[in-house]
């Protein structure tokens, strides 16, 4: 067995928004393939060296990744309390900065909240998504942790070995798993400084996401052990009868960290998912023939070919601000949302709704939905028009996920707009638009 103490990684830093200095170990690839890198998230009071053991039952040509949470491992805390949302950003900003391209994510317990958060705010980071033991609730036993973070808050992880040990392994790894192994991360979990709580504080008060969780549209694969202690395949399973086409795989062998109890059964499971996912999305991809053609391979041999788009009728342009002959949004639980789609196999983004990626030629285009806040990017009042009445102001709006769209603003006094301000989408009974949430907006 491969196991973590022999610490195989490379290890460097990272600089977070905040100007925080955060490490992450890099598993280079053995080879010169492009394969889409993997990028994992540790659990609470572990760090990336967790991974160590999976790596080696991944593909060779596969590039992996592991950031330290920020206030645990080598890393301080900085200017920000580490909270879910907070380490969701520091990964986006991480990826951003040093892969450069979507990513395998793998996020275990704490990691699979942070995962979570992630896919829900910036999709476009994430190539496919496995959760190990973790949930979309939030947390039940409030009370057992904030006692644990008090204790740990006093003394950091001394004397508190056993205890962290039985909540994290099942029965079995603590009985006759690789004593080697074991015995390296009760040590670890016996260094943990007091300021380990603060990432116990964030934790358990993570907000619940399970109606969310039908946004996600990236392929999602559920790992759960049968011997957890501390979160039940039940979770796991929730999450899978929220999103539709995702897996769920219970490790009888494992309990709470199913990549340290199993790592050759964590490795080959997500070796294999990510293989199908790449596999189904190579069937969707457009290749140049050798005569430098393009060819359409034979999954998507259905695309109609329309006025030389290449792609279909919905590749045809349309009008962005004749907002009242499309229904492309909806409104739910009184938020406006618009209604547009996303490639699972390319991570484009389309609005509104379109069948077919219009980068890749895949037609494996899905429903999601954007908003209801984002930021406006830029703006300018018409005082001039034939069509409608003046003056009137529109503006390109960012959404978190990656999505630029064209809407009309309505406030009150142009004047008092400015790029970079926060907006939310409104509606009437007809069309949608946004208006700015820091001064008084016409309705």
């Amino acid at each position: 067995m491969n196991n973590p103490v022999q610490n195989d990684a490379l290890i460097d830093d990272y600089v977070a928004r905040d100007g925080t200095a955060l490490r992450f170990r890099h598993w280079p690839s053995a080879t010169d393939a492009d394969h889409t890198p993997v990028l994992f998230l540790h659990s609470l009071f572990f760090d990336g060296l967790m991974f160590e053991a999976v790596v080696p039952h991944l593909n060779a040509g596969r590039d992996c990744y592991a950031p330290d949470h920020r206030g645990q491992g080598a890393n301080l805390a900085g200017g920000s309390t580490p909270t879910i949302d907070q380490l969701a950003e520091d990964v986006a900003v991480f990826i951003e900065q040093r892969i450069g391209r979507p990513v395998h994510l793998f996020g275990s317990s704490m990691g699979g909240y942070v995962a979570l958060a992630l896919a829900l705010r910036h999709p476009m980071l994430i190539r496919s998504m496995t959760l190990a033991c973790c949930s979309a609730e939030e947390e039940p036993d409030k009370a057992r942790f904030q006692a644990l973070e008090a204790q740990l808050r006093q003394t950091g992880g001394i004397g508190q070995q056993m205890r962290l040990a039985s909540l994290m392994f099942g029965s079995r790894f603590l009985e006759q798993g690789d004593s080697t192994v074991l015995a390296h991360w009760k040590q670890h979990f016996g260094a943990l400084s007091p300021d380990i709580a603060a990432a116990v504080r964030g934790v358990y008060t993570r907000p619940r996401v399970e109606a969310e969780l039908p946004r996600l549209n990236m392929p999602l694969l559920l790992i759960s052990g049968s011997l957890d202690r501390a979160k039940s395949p039940a979770d796991m399973e929730l999450i899978a009868e929220r999103v539709s086409g995702s897996r769920h795989l219970e490790f009888a062998e494992a309990g709470h960290t199913p990549a340290i109890e199993s790592p050759r059964a964590c490795g080959r499971a997500l070796r294999d998912f990510i293989d199908e996912v790449e596999a189904m999305a190579s069937r969707h991809r457009v290749a140049p023939s050798q005569s430098g053609a393009e060819d359409v391979t034979e999954s998507i041999d259905d695309i109609h070919q329309t006025d030389g788009t290449g792609w279909c009728d919905d590749a045809l342009p349309f009008d962005d601000l004749d907002l009242e002959s499309r229904q492309d949004f909806m409104i739910d639980d009184g938020q406006v949302l618009l209604c547009g789609s996303r490639s699972p196999s390319s991570g484009n983004l389309a609005f509104p709704q379109r069948t077919v990626c219009q980068q890749t030629g895949a037609r494996d285009m899905t429903p999601i939905t954007f908003g209801p806040r984002g930021t406006l990017y830029s703006f300018a009042t018409v005082h001039v028009s034939s069509s409608r009445k003046v003056p009137y102001t529109i503006g390109y709006v960012d959404f978190d996920n990656g999505l630029r769209v064209l809407a009309e603003v309505r406030a009150p006094d142009p004047q008092a707009l400015a790029c970079d301000i926060p907006v939310e989408l409104d509606a009437d009974k007809a069309c949608w638009y946004v208006v700015p949430t820091n001064i008084g907006a016409a309705r």
